[in-house]
């Protein structure tokens, strides 16, 4: 499975100029996104050691000046991707807000919370975490593919990484995934894994992508002869699973990103949704 680090790098965007697109007509290329009915049947999963190594030493370099663009009184809006520079922006000002509310409400009455970033990179959230409440004692984990998570200990030595699913046997406070659950098959059961990991806490779901229209379906991504699946989650689709993982949506968030895909059944908007665990009161 892949997460958000490798989609960040490794995936074309969305918006093809048209330019690029008379060129791949041309040469009869496959289109970089397309609709997949088939689902996960074709696809042949994400890329190898050395694109991994490839955003590992992206992340590598980014480190430095992403501390430095963030401390103190700076704009908070920060990318994360390895991808990009450190320019701010509204956009990703808003999806870190999203993550700053969430934490508040995770750590409300409380010294000390403990964070899950599933598919977090080498924990650059985690130095977002320390800036947004410094009054918070965090304890934070990232789950990442095992290269990654290998540069991120050496990285980030105060972060604890895991490059399996057994982080799940713990508990949270807070479990994000952002730009992340959409890449795995079965994300019903990690959901509903995220509920009982979460059991007293909260879930926050980024950069999701929801169907405008209708239920979910599955798309392909191409980049560096890989095929990518993905899914467009319909709404209703991710609400029903939350409730079936005793997940209960406390805020849904706009965000900046939307799309299409030729032939699927939807175009799409990039939401964020914010759940806490049915155990747990509201606000405590």
């Amino acid at each position: 499975m892949g997460l958000r680090s490798l989609a960040a790098l490794l995936v074309p965007p969305v918006f093809v100029s048209i330019a690029r697109t008379g060129r791949r007509v041309i040469r009869r290329e496959p289109p970089p996104w397309e609709y997949a009915p088939e689902g996960w049947e074709h696809s042949s999963g994400w890329a190898d050691d050395r694109d991994v190594a490839r955003v590992a030493e992206r992340y590598r370099s980014k480190l430095p000046a992403f501390q430095a663009a963030i401390e103190g009184a700076r704009p908070i809006g920060v990318p994360t991707s390895p991808a990009r520079g450190v320019t701010p922006t509204v956009a990703d000002q808003n999806i870190i807000l999203e993550f700053g509310y969430a934490l508040g409400l995770a750590g409300w009455s409380r010294d000390r919370v403990t964070v899950l970033d599933w598919g977090g990179g080498v924990g650059f959230l985690s130095f977002v975490a320390a800036e947004l409440t410094p009054q918070l004692a965090i304890e934070y984990h990232v789950k990442e593919l095992s290269g990654i998570a290998a540069a991120g200990r050496d990285l980030v030595p105060g972060v604890r990484f895991w490059d399996d699913e057994t982080c799940l046997n713990e508990r949270y406070d807070l479990i994000l995934a952002s730009n992340s659950l959409q890449y795995v098959e079965d994300w019903r059961s990690v959901l509903g894994r995220f509920g009982q990991s979460a059991s007293g806490g909260y879930v926050l779901l980024q950069h999701v992508p929801v169907a405008r229209h209708g239920s979910s379906f599955t798309v392909r991504q191409r980049a560096y002869g890989s095929a990518f699946t993905s899914w467009v989650f319909g709404r209703d689709d991710l609400l029903t699973a939350a409730s079936s993982a005793d997940l209960v949506l406390v805020r849904e968030f706009l965000e900046s990103l939307r799309g299409s895909v030729a032939g699927a059944p939807s175009d799409w908007e990039s939401r964020g949704f914010l759940f806490r665990a049915a155990d747990r009161s509201p606000g405590g």
